[in-house]
């Protein structure tokens, strides 16, 4: 009877051990934690957030296998025996998961390359839209109709990447088509005055204004102005409509389309 008791000592005792060995590798994986993410506040050298999530991940994870390896090693488990099972597992399973696989290499040369982070507008994987999350896998995309596309990263890496906030400034591209008894030079003055007035719009580089093209019906001019990528569309959208009313102001006539075709006027 006694010696019932004396046999069920050394399992409750290597539980217990187990469970503290458990619980000081969780707090030494949280200390970890918060150090890593110390490092990024106070570094100088810019880190994605990919790179970030990453690194905290693995050390998190890194130190909780060891902790449970340990653990285990005080209830008497094998634990060479147990690697080498743990590595034909994972020789059968990575086989059957190739394309995750892919995603994952995938994974690694975006944050290697870091051709966008989150936050950024990108195109890519014949998605366009707000980068709102992202992982090793995959790629969490925010449309600007709010839908959410949950893109693999195999997807956007085989793929030509447009970043389209990544340089602090941006070119405005219009085109105006003006018929051809207009003046040009007074065409382009009264876009000059249209410009000067609109804040947002940088010095340098200076806007372009250009006569750029002829068709049969009318003058081609491009505007080409420079915002900060912030102001983009809000300049834009003004700039599209003061032009045009500027023009019809100053009687500078705009051929009508007619099913699809410039009709002189």
């Amino acid at each position: 009877m006694f010696g019932s008791k004396t046999t069920r000592v050394p399992y409750f005792t290597k539980s217990i051990i187990f469970l503290a060995i458990i619980f000081a590798f969780r707090l030494i994986a949280r200390v970890a934690n918060y150090m890593i993410r110390r490092s990024f506040d106070i570094q100088q050298v810019e880190v994605s957030k990919l790179m970030q999530d990453m690194l905290l991940s693995l050390s998190s994870k890194g130190i909780m296998f060891l902790g449970l390896l340990v653990a285990l090693s005080q209830l008497g488990l094998e634990i060479t025996a147990l690697l080498t099972g743990l590595g034909i597992a994972g020789f059968i399973v990575g086989f059957a998961l190739q394309d995750s696989l892919a995603n994952f290499v995938a994974g690694i040369m975006i944050l290697g390359y870091r051709p966008f982070d989150v936050g950024d507008v990108i195109e890519a994987g014949t998605v366009f839209g707000r980068v709102s999350r992202m992982s090793m896998v995959s790629t969490t995309i925010l449309t600007f109709d709010n839908q959410t596309l949950i893109v693999p990263n195999n997807k956007i890496w085989g793929d030509v990447i447009k970043n389209i906030t990544l340089q602090q400034d941006r070119r405005i591209d219009l085109e105006f088509n003006i018929s051809l008894d207009q003046d040009i030079d007074r065409v382009k003055q009264i876009i000059v005055q249209v410009l000067n007035e609109v804040e947002e719009i940088l010095e340098e580089p200076e806007p372009s204004i250009e006569f750029n093209e002829m068709t049969p019906f009318s003058m081609v001019f491009v505007v080409r102005p420079w915002v900060k990528k912030e102001d983009y569309w809000s300049v834009f959208w003004q700039l599209l409509q003061d032009i045009k009313e500027a023009l019809n102001e100053n009687g500078v006539i705009i051929p009508v389309l007619s099913h699809g075709v410039i009709a002189a006027p």
